[in-house]
């Protein structure tokens, strides 16, 4: 039995989230005959005849009874919705029923002469055999960083990697970034060419690779989750306030019905990597374009971005959850994520993270075989369609797949 114990000082917003995290279904509040505002509280649209207490509902408890007892018991105007909050629920059935009705089980709608019964009927006739939609939000939490991969002068490359450990200035990083002359070293040659523009801090030093990322290793969040109330798919596919003048923007657009599990183990499409070494180049690579580099990790903590997957009424399968990915020398970062073979944007808007240490790179890295294997437009097309490399590795693990289950 569930147990509702209403205050006056509860939230609308609170109200609702309890009812569907226990029930699955919508739970309409109203006021004056308009539906209040989420950030009332229920003392300023209960009537005074309400009594408050406790409210005890079962999942057989009858809609009627709900909402008859919701307003006897605390003066509160309440309707029972299907889960996706866009259809009343019928008035004569159990709040377990509405439930399995709206997930498309067959259950025969109730036939007598009541107008009331006939309009519940004909919802129950209309959903039947539909699968709901469900959403489930990816976030990408944990630790991961911001990496950058630059050219810079042959003189400057020597210099740093021959450096005596009790040198005042053994870091590359903080020379870069010094606002102060007295800060940099000042025996250093210039990282570029003198008629070339000097970057003024290490982040800009990224005309090879920058990205941000999640790390690999970290795994991925995933919660179940549906559209709040006042909100609608645009044209695009993306989730909107109907009316958002009336919305603070921090609010979440998104209702979170069931919590987030971790999953550790990711499944991979391709690894990028990015070969660094020191030392002069060699012999067998004398035909490659060798480039004088440096290359900086700033290791992050925090909120790195957040996607969500649409099922047809199915649980989120991690088996159908993979992952491209950067293989730096300091970490393996995910770039890019699919479900079911579709590419996920990752939406950065929350992204917010803490710097917790930094590493530096200084020596040779082989642009030949990068841009062969590895170069970014090899795996990315920003349209979202697959390039052919991706389309050819999906095809193998299809394959793979299959001949495993054969």
């Amino acid at each position: 039995m569930a147990e509702f114990k209403i205050s006056g000082n509860m939230k609308v917003k609170t109200l609702k989230e309890r009812f569907q995290n226990e029930f699955h279904l919508t739970l309409k509040v109203y006021k004056n005959g308009d539906v209040a505002d989420d950030h009332l509280s229920l003392s300023e649209i209960r009537a005074a005849s309400g009594k408050g207490g406790d409210l005890s509902a079962r999942k057989n408890t009858l809609v009627k009874n709900i909402e008859s007892n919701f307003e006897k018991q605390f003066g509160i105007k309440v309707e029972v919705f299907s889960p996706d909050g866009t259809t009343p629920a019928p008035k004569d059935m159990t709040l377990q029923q509405v439930v399995e009705m709206d997930s498309g089980d067959s259950i025969k709608s109730h036939e007598n002469d009541n107008i009331e019964n006939e309009k519940n009927s004909k919802f129950s006739d209309d959903i039947k055999g539909v699968d709901r939609k469900r959403y489930f939000r990816v976030k990408g939490e944990g630790e991961g960083g911001e990496f950058v991969l630059g050219q810079v002068s042959q003189e400057f490359v020597e210099y740093w990697t021959n450096k005596d450990e009790g040198d005042d200035f053994t870091s590359v990083w903080d020379h870069l970034s010094a606002r102060w002359p007295e800060d940099q070293d000042p025996k250093s040659p210039k990282p570029k060419p003198d008629d070339a523009h000097q970057p003024d801090r290490w982040y800009e030093y990224d005309d090879i690779e920058h990205i941000t990322g999640l790390s690999y290793s970290n795994g991925i969040w995933v919660e179940e989750v549906r559209p709040a109330e006042g909100t609608q798919f645009n044209d695009y596919g993306n989730i909107e306030w109907i009316d958002p003048d009336n919305h603070d923007y921090s609010e979440d657009l998104w209702v979170v019905i069931k919590e987030a599990v971790h999953f550790e183990h990711l499944s991979t499409v391709y690894t990028r990597e990015i070969s660094l070494r020191q030392g002069e180049p060699a012999k067998q690579y004398e035909d490659d374009e060798i480039l004088p580099v440096v290359a900086f990790f700033n290791l992050e903590k925090g909120y790195f971005w957040d996607s969500i997957v649409e099922t047809e009424n199915e649980d989120f399968d991690i088996d159908k959850f993979y992952v491209g990915a950067v293989d730096t020398i300091f970490v393996n970062l995910i770039e890019q994520c699919w479900y079911d073979r579709k590419l996920l944007y990752l939406n950065t808007a929350g992204y917010e993270t803490n710097s917790m240490a930094n590493e530096e790179f200084v020596g040779l890295f082989n642009k030949t075989v990068y841009d062969k294997y590895d170069h970014p437009d090899i795996f990315i097309n920003h349209s979202g369609d697959e390039t052919e490399a991706v389309k050819n590795l999906f095809d193998e693990l299809n394959d793979l797949e299959e001949e495993y289950e054969e």
